[in-house]
């Protein structure tokens, strides 16, 4: 147990979040290992790049705040649709204001 949390621990990602990776993982593929284990891979890496992405040039800060802040409320579980959704909702922000 506490090698599990120490690997968690060096991968970066708070204890909780991981456990909440995983029982997604084991609620979506109950019998299924191998995608457990591809899930929570990617799970892991969306969250990663979620707390490490950078406001880009051209967004206002409130503006930047109120997309990841929503995309964390539409799927507060789901690391790789919030990604996506900040992804894809910076993208539209820079076209609707010319950048």
């Amino acid at each position: 147990m506490r090698e599990r949390m120490r690997a968690e621990v060096a991968m970066g990602i708070h204890e909780g979040v991981m456990e909440r990776i995983k029982a997604q993982a084991r609620q979506e593929y109950p019998n299924d290992y191998s995608m457990q284990a591809y899930t929570v891979e990617w799970e892991v890496e969306a969250y990663r790049e979620l707390v490490s992405y950078q406001r880009p040039a051209g967004v206002a800060l409130e503006d930047f705040h109120q997309i990841l802040d929503g995309a964390e409320q539409e799927y507060p579980d789901d690391y790789s649709l919030q990604k996506y959704s900040v992804e894809s909702e910076i993208r539209s922000y820079l076209k609707l204001h010319g950048r």
